[in-house]
C-alpha cells in the first residue's frame, strides 16, 4: 500500500515536470518569434531613419566647418586682444619692456 502511494506521487510529479517543459518549450518558441519580429521592426525603422539622418549630416555640414574654423581662429583671437590692452593696464618700468619683447615675439 505503501509503494503503490509512492507511484502515484512520482506519477504526479512526472506529469507537473512534462507540463514545466512543454510551458518551457512554448515560451521559448515565442520568444524567438518575438526576437525575429524585433529585429525586422528595427531593421525597418532603420531603413526609414537613415535617409534622414544622411541628410541631416549633410545640411549640417557647413555649420560644423564654420565652427571648426572659429575654434582654430579663436587662440589667434584671444592673443590679438591680449596685445590690444589699455595703456593703464601695462606695468610700468623694466617689466613693461619684458612684456612688449614677449608680445613681439609670440
Amino acid at each position: 500500500m505503501h509503494s503503490a502511494l509512492t507511484e502515484n506521487r512520482i506519477h504526479e510529479i512526472d506529469i507537473k515536470l512534462n507540463d514545466v517543459v512543454s510551458l518551457a518549450t512554448a515560451a521559448t518558441a515565442r520568444q524567438n518569434q518575438q526576437a525575429i519580429t524585433m529585429i525586422v521592426f528595427q531593421w525597418c525603422a532603420a531603413v526609414l531613419v537613415l535617409p534622414f539622418a544622411l541628410a541631416w549630416k549633410v545640411i549640417s555640414l557647413p555649420a560644423k566647418a564654420v565652427e571648426s574654423l572659429t575654434a582654430l581662429k579663436s587662440p589667434l583671437l584671444l592673443k590679438h586682444q591680449a596685445q590690444r590692452k589699455s595703456p593703464r593696464d601695462k606695468p610700468k618700468g623694466r617689466t613693461a619692456m619684458k612684456g612688449r619683447t614677449q608680445a613681439y615675439l609670440e
